[in-house]
């Protein structure tokens, strides 16, 4: 990973990984702030950061970060299933159906898992709302 990120040093996924992956938790932190400094305004790294503040409790700095991600790329899918899945356990009812039609009306086309679940044959026909639930409800924390 670290020859990686000598390659790539402004890569929001690799640094992603690595919080998350190859960091103990108490590095997390200081990481995703290396992070941020190294590489400027990506989306995958703010979702990984608004996961730790998730974590931790920090649910409006949480929110914010997912915000934050949304407003860069509102085509990854992704991010609108992780923001979902946080609303699901900390959000109301109507910061959910808001971000259910926001995410209807940019209809996202990509990320890892969104990819993964809404080109699947028996997806076919579905729409974007059912995918957000099927991508929200796979993703593990």
């Amino acid at each position: 990973m670290a020859k990686a990120l000598q390659e790539v040093p402004k890569s929001g996924l690799l640094w992603s990984e690595q919080i998350w992956h190859l960091e103990p938790r108490t590095q997390r932190k200081p990481r995703s702030l290396e992070a941020i400094k190294k590489v400027d305004n990506d989306p995958i790294l703010f979702v990984a950061v608004a996961r730790l503040f998730w974590g931790e409790r920090k649910l409006e700095k949480a929110q914010n970060w997912f915000e934050k991600a949304l407003v860069l790329d509102s085509n990854n899918g992704d991010t609108w299933a992780w923001y979902y899945k946080f609303l699901l356990q900390h959000g109301t009812d109507e910061k959910r159906g808001e971000v259910i039609t926001k995410c209807v009306l940019v209809e996202p086309r990509h990320g890892e898992y969104w990819q993964a679940i809404a080109k699947r044959p028996a997806n076919a026909r579905k729409g974007t709302e059912e995918i957000l639930n099927l991508v929200a409800n796979s993703l593990e924390r």
